[in-house]
């Protein structure tokens, strides 16, 4: 009978949420000054660096505003042969 008592439940064995999770939370109240400091740097990364990026597929198409970047045709490096058979190719260079 005595083994019965024991597993029985109790005010103690009540869930309570865990210390390490209120720690986090004020971890990152703690980091949110930092992470807005950093997100014009990440803002004006993605665009200076990555949306340039789809410039190259220009170079690859015969680009055509209208149409855009899905409805262009892509015609390879016919773009760079035709640079480099002229015989200005330096000078456009």
């Amino acid at each position: 009978m005595s083994n019965a008592k024991a597993n029985t439940p109790t005010q103690v064995d009540v869930i309570r949420p865990s210390p390490r999770r209120t720690r986090r939370n004020k971890g990152s109240r703690r980091t949110l000054a930092l992470d807005l400091m950093l997100l014009p740097a990440v803002i004006l990364t993605f665009i200076f660096a990555y949306i340039p990026m789809g410039g190259l597929v220009i170079a690859f198409q015969d680009y055509k505003p209208w149409l855009g970047f899905a409805k262009s045709s892509w015609i390879g490096l016919e773009n760079f042969q035709f640079l480099l058979i002229r015989h200005h190719f330096l000078q456009y260079v």
